[in-house]
């Protein structure tokens, strides 16, 4: 009569069948009450929704015992068995298990099991890092679930009051933890930085108030709102007794986060899996400290720009900026000995080459045709002569730079280097005082070696780049 439960790693006893069975008519009765979309106004009144991520009132869910959907899928196991897993989670953060916290586990396990599958999917990326720094800063290692709170694992989440990235840092919070915000760069977005910003807040918040709800609490709505709860609550020091003086949001902030913890933990017993394939980019640190254009950088590592911007969604334009010092950029982890090997000649490459020149404007012309004829984009024309608006008058003398570096033929290394090319990649013939290559080194049936030899056996990494003319037909060699 009830459809045949799918259970994944959970053995579940014959006295727990036996009530799925004696229940199986409450059971119906609840999910057609569900179905005329009958909602609890107390709670809808008392739990708000977090700033980024799933942002819907959560209706309330009937107390009896929910089996499986249409679709055979389990979304409820037995109370008892709940309360005993919530016993074993084994977390240094207290979990309590109550009405509150159970609206939030329904809610995920039911309504937005598409959210949990979207979290199993994108916590390979971030949880290593979290792990690592949490780890470092001698913190619970549960709070990498925060993030899923704050704005559902997405480095480039921004709430509508501009609070951004993994960990949701406001402008002047994010400032104060050292985390750069100029035209440039916003290193909120920075998973690495901005995790590190997250667990030296974490650790004075829990510092402040000697108690993890607290600081949670305050991480959400700040540490002043969570003081005048505490006052209002008659100096009450527990998030549960202050609970009703907190806002809105914050009340609801505390059992999603607990909630989370409980269902990733245990979210094959709910049949929850994500149906993507896990395709996770390994990837390593460099340190510049110089002006670098991302395509020209991807192009001498053989990776693609949007795979190189997916690993540093802090830098909002295409390129890191020739000031302030070292820059933290982060590229595959199978690229870096190649990186390494060839580090002057790869940084040397992904340099534009840059030339000033003056544009007199012409009678009629406009500053978008102006951008289009000298392959430049508007804002950084208005940029460069302090323009407020797009009005160009007639006459109006305009400083243009323009970038020269595809007008050279530049042969990448790291496309070598994969063709397993033993040596240097890239030669300024210019700079040869006597060249020592034929034609046929040139050809692409020449040998790299013999390049290689020929500029007085000089390492891959001095040697920058081969400059022919644009009409050439010379190609470098490929061993």
């Amino acid at each position: 009569m009830i459809a045949q439960v799918k259970r994944i790693g959970l053995k579940v006893t014959l006295a727990y069948c036996f009530l799925l069975l004696s229940q199986s008519a409450a059971t119906s009765q609840s999910l057609a009450s569900a179905s005329q979309g009958e909602e609890d106004e107390g709670l809808n009144k008392e739990i708000s929704t977090s700033k980024v991520a799933d942002t819907t009132l959560i209706p309330s869910i009937s107390s009896a015992l929910l089996v499986t959907n249409a679709n055979n899928v389990i979304t409820s196991l037995p109370e008892k068995l709940v309360k005993d897993q919530f016993n074993r989670m084994g977390t240094t953060i207290a979990m309590p298990y109550n009405g509150k916290v159970k609206t939030f586990i329904s809610y995920y396990t039911v309504k937005n099991r598409r959210f949990v599958s979207l979290m199993l999917e994108r916590k390979h990326r971030f949880f290593p890092i979290y792990e690592e720094a949490l780890s470092r800063h001698g913190l619970p290692d549960e709070l990498k679930y925060l993030s899923m709170v704050e704005s559902s694992l997405n480095p480039r989440a921004m709430s509508p009051v501009k609070a951004a990235g993994l960990w949701q840092f406001m402008s002047v919070t994010g400032r104060y933890y050292d985390l750069r915000q100029d035209a440039y760069i916003d290193e909120r977005l920075d998973p690495y930085k901005s995790t590190d910003a997250a667990c030296r807040y974490l650790k004075e918040l829990h510092d402040m108030f000697g108690d993890w709800h607290l600081a949670l609490a305050a991480y959400n709505c700040g540490p002043g709102n969570v003081r005048k709860a505490m006052r209002y609550a008659g100096n009450k020091k527990s998030f549960w007794q202050i609970y009703d003086f907190l806002p809105a949001e914050t009340r609801a902030y505390v059992p999603k986060f607990i909630a989370l913890n409980y269902v990733m933990k245990y979210a094959e017993d709910y049949n929850l899996t994500t149906n993507l394939p896990v395709s996770v980019v390994t990837s390593d640190t460099i340190m510049v400290n110089q002006y670098l254009n991302m395509s020209l950088f991807a192009k001498q590592l053989n990776i693609t720009l949007e795979e190189l911007t997916e690993l540093n969604p802090q830098y909002k334009r295409s390129f890191v900026p020739a000031y302030g010092g070292y820059y933290s950029l982060s590229i595959p982890a199978n690229k870096k000995q190649i990186f390494s090997y060839n580090r002057y000649a790869i940084l040397s490459s992904s340099v534009n080459n840059l030339k000033k020149i003056t544009h007199e404007t012409a009678a009629g012309e406009t500053i978008t045709k102006i951008a289009q004829q000298h392959n430049i984009r508007v804002e950084d024309l208005k940029r460069w002569n302090r323009l407020k608006s797009n009005y160009v008058a007639a006459g109006q003398q305009l400083t243009i730079w323009v970038d020269t570096t595809s007008q050279l033929k530049v042969y990448t290394i790291a496309t070598l280097v994969d063709l397993k090319a033993t040596q240097q990649v890239v030669v300024n013939i210019k700079t040869l005082a006597t060249p020592k290559l034929s034609i046929e080194d040139l050809q692409p049936s020449g040998n790299v070696w013999r390049v290689s030899q020929a500029v007085g056996n000089i390492p891959a990494e001095r040697i920058t780049r081969l400059y022919l003319p644009s009409t050439s037909n010379l190609q470098l060699a490929k061993k």
